[in-house]
C-alpha cells in the first residue's frame, strides 16, 4: 500500500523506460545518498538517491517532507532549511510502493561574524552613542549578544550596544555571539566634555553658582572650581577677588585655597576659559570666636536614689584648629551654685565634653563661658541657657 505523506512534491523525469527482451527493468529499492543529519535555517544541501538495481532506468520521484514549516524540497532535489525543528524527508518512486526516508534536523543559522562600522570611535564625556555593527551572514536566526566594557569607569554599554561615556579615557567594547567563539571589538576614546558652566565649593561645601560662605582668617581653606556638566575633569578656571589685601585665591599643584588674610568681606570669582561661564561667592572672613560654640543640655534623670540633676557641657572650635583653655566657669544664674574647672587651664584642644551633677533643684537659669587662647590672641565664649 503505497504510504501517504504531507509532500511538497516535485516530479523528475530523469530517464526513459528500458526493456531488456519484452521486459521492463522494476525498481526494487531506492536510498538517500549520504543524507545530512542537520542543516541550519536558511541553508541548502542538494540531495541524491540511489535506485537498485543500479542499471535500471533513472525513475521519476514524488520527493517531500513531513513539516514544511521546518524544511522544504524545492527545485527537484534542493532541501532548504525553513524553521527550527525536525522532520522526515520522503522520496517515492513514481507509480510504485517503493520508498526511502531520513530524518533531519534544522538548527539556527549562527552567525559566524560580527563586524563593526568603525573600529575605533571617539565620544564626549557625558554622551551616549549606539555602535553600528553588522551580522554575518545577515540573515541569522540566532543572534544572542554579550556585551562587555574594559573600564566601566570610562565606558560603559548596554546590552543593546548602547556606550555612555563616563570619564576620559580609553575602553575596549567587546561583543560576543553568547555560547560561541565569535567575538568583535571596539576602542572607545573617551574626549572631555565641553563646559557648560561652573560652580564653587568652600570648604567641602555644596558647590553653588552665587553664594555665600565663611572662612577663618589667617587658616587657608580649600575653594573647589565644579565643572559643568557633571564628570568634566579638564578646562582652566581663572580666579579674582574683589579685595586681594582680604582674601585672595591661591593654586598649590592642582588644588585651590582663599587665604584669608584680616577680617570683613570680599567676592570671590571663578571664571572659565572656555566659554567664560562664571560662579560668585560672598566670602565672609571671621575670628575664631564666630565660629566657637559652648552648649549646655540639662537633665533629670530617675535612679535607685532618687532624681539626679545632670548638665552636659559642650565646647567645639568647629573649625578643627586647637585652642589653649584659659578658663572655663559654669555658674546658677541664681547664684545657688557655680562650678570652676581648675584642672582644665593650660590644656589644648580643638573640643570638649564633659558630664556633671549638679544640686541645685532648678535645672534652668544657668551660665556658661569659656576663656581661650589662639595664635597669641584671648578669646571669650558664653552661653545661657534659661
Amino acid at each position: 500500500m503505497k504510504k501517504l505523506f504531507l509532500l511538497l512534491s516535485t516530479c523528475l523525469v530523469l530517464g526513459a523506460g528500458c526493456t531488456i527482451g519484452d521486459e521492463k527493468i522494476k525498481i526494487t529499492g531506492i536510498e538517500f545518498v549520504d543524507p545530512p543529519r542537520t542543516i541550519a535555517v536558511h541553508e541548502e544541501y542538494e540531495l541524491q538517491i540511489r535506485h537498485f538495481p543500479e542499471d535500471a532506468p533513472a525513475p521519476v520521484y514524488d520527493i517531500g517532507t513531513g513539516n514544511q514549516s521546518t524544511a522544504i524540497v524545492a527545485d527537484g532535489m534542493v532541501l532548504i532549511g525553513i524553521g527550527v525543528g525536525t522532520t522526515t524527508i520522503m522520496a517515492i518512486v513514481n507509480d510504485t510502493d517503493v520508498f526511502a526516508e531520513c530524518t533531519i534536523t534544522v538548527t539556527d543559522l549562527i552567525p559566524s561574524e560580527i563586524r563593526f562600522a568603525e573600529r575605533e570611535i571617539s565620544i564626549q564625556a557625558g554622551t551616549s552613542e549606539r555602535l553600528e555593527y553588522s551580522v554575518i551572514p545577515s540573515n541569522s536566526t540566532l543572534v544572542d549578544l554579550a556585551w562587555s566594557s574594559s573600564n566601566k569607569s570610562v565606558v560603559e554599554v548596554d546590552s543593546e550596544g548602547q556606550v555612555t561615556a563616563k570619564a576620559m579615557g580609553e575602553a575596549e567594547i567587546m561583543v560576543e555571539v553568547v555560547g560561541t567563539q565569535v567575538i568583535a571589538k571596539c576602542k572607545v576614546t573617551v574626549l572631555p566634555a565641553p563646559v557648560t558652566g561652573v560652580l564653587l565649593s568652600v570648604d567641602g561645601g555644596e558647590p553653588m553658582e552665587f553664594g555665600r560662605a565663611s572662612v577663618l582668617v589667617g587658616r587657608d581653606t580649600p575653594i573647589v572650581p565644579v565643572l559643568l556638566p557633571e564628570g568634566t575633569t579638564t578646562g582652566e578656571v581663572v580666579f579674582a577677588s574683589s579685595d586681594n589685601g582680604l582674601a585672595r585665591v591661591e593654586k598649590r599643584g592642582d588644588a585651590y585655597y582663599v587665604i584669608a588674610n584680616s577680617i570683613g568681606f570680599a567676592e570671590i570669582t571663578a571664571t572659565t576659559k572656555e566659554g567664560g561661564y562664571s560662579a560668585k561667592c560672598e566670602i565672609s572672613v571671621k575670628d575664631i570666636d564666630a565660629f566657637a560654640t559652648i552648649n549646655l543640655s540639662l537633665s533629670q534623670v530617675f535612679s535607685g536614689i532618687g532624681l539626679t540633676n545632670w548638665m552636659e557641657i559642650d565646647f567645639n572650635t568647629n573649625v578643627g584648629e586647637i585652642v589653649t583653655i584659659n578658663k572655663l566657669t559654669v555658674t546658677d544664674a541664681y547664684g545657688r551654685e557655680s562650678f570652676d574647672f581648675v584642672d582644665l587651664p593650660g590644656q589644648s584642644m580643638d573640643k570638649l565634653t564633659m558630664k556633671l551633677p549638679i544640686e541645685s533643684s532648678n535645672i534652668w537659669g544657668w551660665y556658661a563661658e569659656i576663656e581661650f587662647t589662639w595664635k597669641g590672641k584671648q578669646y571669650l565664649v558664653a552661653k545661657l541657657v534659661l
